[in-house]
């Protein structure tokens, strides 16, 4: 099987801060790829402060390789702590689920609406 691979580059709000986790997904539900990033960093020195002003990011696929930045209080995606990874799962219901999992903290869950 031969797979084609091109390169673009991420839009500049998904380089500001470090990120643990990405989720390639259509997250709307229009047929394109969209991507869910999260993360920061507080284990660095106190003279060097935190990396923790990420909320999680996302970004809906505009086509042609491009992304458009949704701000957390639009897309209802909002993370607080240092996130590691982000997975979808399926409930015992049926129900989808976005997972991000929390450095020392609880499972942050999310439910896929599924009116798309």
């Amino acid at each position: 099987m031969l797979i084609t691979v091109s390169e673009s580059p991420l839009p500049v709000m998904a380089q500001l801060l470090p990120v643990f986790g990405i989720l390639a997904n259509d997250l709307n539900k229009d047929g394109r790829q969209d991507l869910f990033l999260a993360g920061n960093f507080f284990g660095l020195k106190p003279q060097t402060g935190r990396f923790d002003a990420s909320y999680g990011s996302t970004f809906l696929g505009a086509g042609g390789n491009t992304f458009n930045y949704v701000h957390p209080a639009i897309s209802g995606l909002l993370v607080k702590g240092e996130a590691r990874d982000i997975a979808t799962i399926r409930g015992a219901n049926g129900a989808e689920y976005i997972a991000v999992a929390i450095n020392n903290d609880k499972l942050c869950l999310f439910k896929r609406k599924s009116n798309r």
